[in-house]
């Protein structure tokens, strides 16, 4: 093989890839499980935009000039934050179909910050708070495979001795580099194994592996 040194750019390929494999992880964990957006968007409107508060906000708005009070909007945007300790926040941008009257706060037309709402039911609190759970221990995992992959190339004098201790470190490199380092130049000496490639493999199957 021929010898190819450990780069900066070489590494900073391989962290980018470990996002990357960590990227689908990430998104399936947010989900929220349990209830539907559209099911949060309608509790949400329920209560905040009852007939009897619409109808009064028509009201004054018939009697002045300047900024309305009420849209009739498409979308709708708000931030549910949790009573939990600590406090979780999630916003929501959600499609509405057919468009509703909204709060100024609530209309995808406010260029302020969404509304945010406390004491939501049980049910979309739990789906918030175990969807954040989910989310950060998927970056705990994400992070414990950067520091050992970490750990592992601080050991290492080469690619080549990287491959050679872990040979699953291929899906993180480029195929330019996979050439480079596959090119025979003669044999070399056999040098003692440095990283721990079964850990290593362990968390490149978690990171490949929705959940």
């Amino acid at each position: 093989m021929a010898l190819v040194k450990c780069t900066k750019q070489v590494y900073e390929h391989a962290i980018s890839e470990i996002d990357t494999l960590f990227s689908d992880r990430l998104v399936e964990a947010y989900k929220l499980r349990g209830i539907t957006i559209c099911e949060i968007a309608d509790y949400v409107y329920k209560s905040t935009h009852t007939p009897e508060r619409l109808t009064a906000i028509q009201d004054i708005e018939s009697i002045y000039e300047g900024h309305k009070l009420l849209y009739n909007s498409e979308s709708m945007r708000f931030t549910l934050s949790t009573n939990s300790s600590p406090v979780i926040s999630r916003q929501f941008d959600i499609k509405l179909t057919p468009p509703r009257n909204l709060l100024h706060a609530f209309s995808s037309t406010s260029y302020g910050s969404a509304a945010v709402l406390k004491n939501a039911s049980y049910q979309i609190e739990m789906a918030i708070i175990e969807a954040h759970n989910r989310r950060e221990a998927v970056l705990t995992d994400k992070k414990n495979f950067k520091d050992s992959f970490d750990a592992a190339w601080k050991k290492v004098k080469s690619l080549n001795e990287l491959v050679k201790a872990w040979p699953a470190v291929t899906e993180l490199l480029t195929s330019e580099v996979i050439t480079r380092i596959n090119r025979k130049t003669g044999p070399r000496t056999k040098k003692e194994e440095v990283i721990d490639a079964s850990s290593l493999n362990v968390q490149l199957l978690k990171a490949k592996v929705a959940k």
